[in-house]
């Protein structure tokens, strides 16, 4: 029998820490590069760390697409914050834009009626008083 040399690995082992629990791990492979936590989880992590930024300025700063954090800004984030003010990429404060629901289409539908009873009940003159105060609008 020969004694052949027995081959040498490079093996890179990182160790990876888990965000929620904080538990430790190894992972280990044989090519040398360094893990990465997942864009969803980095966009999560900049949003607790500044929700006052905007979701481009996270990033831009994080390494992923404004849609991953805002995603991850729509799954973290209280409904009180959401009204709050945003710095954006040039660190100019901006007001978010107001957003107004459509209603059910049963109350909407109900709403028309109301509307168009109040109009039926009008006079001439004041539907004419009406129709100009809305055409305003």
């Amino acid at each position: 029998m020969i004694d052949k040399p027995i081959p040498a690995y490079k093996i890179s082992v990182v160790q990876l820490q888990c965000t929620m629990c904080k538990a430790e791990t190894a992972a280990a492979c044989s090519c040398g590069a360094t893990y990465r936590v997942k864009p969803a989880e980095r966009a999560a992590a900049a949003i607790t760390e500044h929700p006052e930024k905007s979701d481009r300025a996270i990033a831009a700063e994080v390494g992923v697409s404004p849609t991953t954090v805002g995603k991850a800004r729509a799954s973290t984030v209280h409904t009180g914050q959401l009204d709050e003010p945003r710095i954006g990429l040039d660190g100019k404060t901006r007001k978010l834009p107001s957003y107004i629901p459509e209603p059910a289409p049963e109350i909407r539908n109900s709403l028309i009626e109301q509307a168009l009873d109040v109009v039926r009940q009008m006079t001439p003159a004041e539907r004419v008083e009406f129709i100009r105060q809305v055409g305003r609008l």
